[in-house]
């Protein structure tokens, strides 16, 4: 915290802006400037570099250190109420108040005089809301939130109330523990950005140490079939040992087995309980045209192992089947499930080699083939699932023995999960 702005500093900004509102003056006579970071201990953030001692001056935008941070708050001194910049605001000047993180901050609304109304930008600060509460009221909640980051963009944007919440209650769920292992291996579900940060699950074999924390990394094979290390913290315990993806992965086979025969209303129940919320991002690999959605991978997780020509076997009859049940009055779920279904089929297709597809499999691909086009055909065309049309056009380059192998995104790093041929092994 800045000591109190003198009068002189106080009366410097006042000469070009006029009068300040008294609450924002009383703010800086009591304080000129302050600057906040705090970072849960288990956070998946958390690295040696926060065990550094804290800081006890100011430093000009303490935000290019805080990446990962849980809580920030850094506000400058009175004399930075006269910088101003546009900040892609169609020309209007803002003046910062606190900045938030790397892509948004707090300013006084535009204007020639500071008022006590407040601005939140997004989006690098391309797009900004008005806070529904004044500059009083943006001091009370950084106080209520302990400065944390998302909770205050919550409030901000009226997606939550600005009251008083625990400490406790701002903290992410508790990682796995070290000492889960001491009876064996335990299963886990993590976020893997090579896949976009999809949720994946696997299982922890032995911990292992990285820099100052003894029990920072974990051998991991994961349901994929790798073996990698992962940042202890970002592994977390499964909420339910007996959910349908646990019980899927018994039997893998069965579940396939289970979806071909079952109506197809009550397929696409079982497959979106595998498939989960359904995400925005979607991945592929260099030089691949299909776009694949990061679920898929969890999906493929539970199939990888088996036979591909059984896998895809299934597959086809499963979207065959609703395909024709859907016809050209397709609901929204529908779609997503075909589509979903679709991307399944490309992702074992392409990382399974399509040549050891055996001669029967691929005429059912073909039948497959003719009803995906008529169905692609039956749509209106806006909306229409282009998505679909560019699987068909990849099982064709399959049936066409012309396929391109997909393989994941090959970036590793120690903030995700990391290949076994990317470090030395550990003791």
């Amino acid at each position: 915290m800045g000591p109190p702005a003198t009068e002189a500093e106080l009366a410097q900004v006042e000469r070009e802006l006029g009068p300040l509102p008294p609450s924002v003056r009383a703010f800086y006579a009591a304080v000129n400037g302050v600057q906040l970071r705090w970072i849960d201990r288990e956070s998946p953030e958390y690295t040696d570099a926060d065990e550094d001692p804290m800081g006890s001056t100011y430093v000009w935008r303490v935000t290019a250190d805080a990446s990962g941070g849980d809580g920030l708050v850094d506000i400058g001194p009175v004399a930075t109420l006269l910088e101003t910049e546009d900040l892609y605001s169609d020309g209007d000047e803002v003046r910062a108040f606190d900045t938030i993180d790397d892509i948004g901050m707090v300013a006084f609304a535009p204007g020639p005089a500071v008022t006590t109304r407040l601005r939140i930008g997004s989006d690098h600060n391309v797009c900004w809301d008005d806070i529904p509460f004044d500059f009083a009221g943006y001091l009370e909640l950084l106080i209520a939130t302990y400065g944390h980051e998302a909770r205050r963009k919550r409030v901000c944007f009226g997606r939550e109330p600005a009251s008083p919440v625990s400490l406790a209650s701002l903290l992410g769920p508790a990682p796995l523990p070290a000492s889960a292992l001491s009876d064996g291996p335990t299963r886990i579900q993590f976020e893997d950005e090579r896949y976009s940060r999809v949720t994946l699950r696997g299982t922890a074999l032995s911990v292992h140490r990285r820099g100052r924390d003894l029990s920072s990394l974990l051998r991991v094979r994961t349901d994929l079939g790798e073996d990698i290390y992962l940042a202890r913290r970002r592994a977390r315990p499964l909420e339910d040992r007996n959910d349908p993806y646990e019980r899927v992965r018994q039997n893998p086979a069965a579940f396939l087995s289970a979806l071909s025969h079952s109506a197809p209303s009550v397929a696409r129940g079982m497959f979106a309980g595998i498939w989960g919320e359904r995400g925005y991002s979607r991945v592929c690999d260099e030089g691949f045209f299909v776009l694949l959605q990061p679920e898929v991978w969890r999906v493929y997780s539970l199939l990888w192992a088996l036979d591909v020509n059984d896998v895809v076997f299934e597959l086809v009859e499963i979207a065959r089947a609703w395909l024709d049940e859907s016809g050209s009055r397709t609901s929204h779920e529908q779609r997503d499930a075909i589509v979903g279904l679709a991307e399944t089929l490309t992702a074992v297709l392409a990382r399974a080699m399509p040549a050891r597809l055996s001669a029967a499999t691929v005429g059912r691909l073909v039948a497959l083939l003719r009803a995906a086009d008529a169905y692609v055909a039956s749509l209106p065309r806006i909306p229409s699932p282009p998505i679909l049309f560019e699987h068909a056009e990849y099982w064709r380059s399959v049936v066409a023995g012309v396929a391109v192998p997909l393989a994941p995104p090959r970036t590793h790093s120690f903030a995700t999960s990391v290949g076994l041929e990317g470090i030395p092994l550990l003791d």
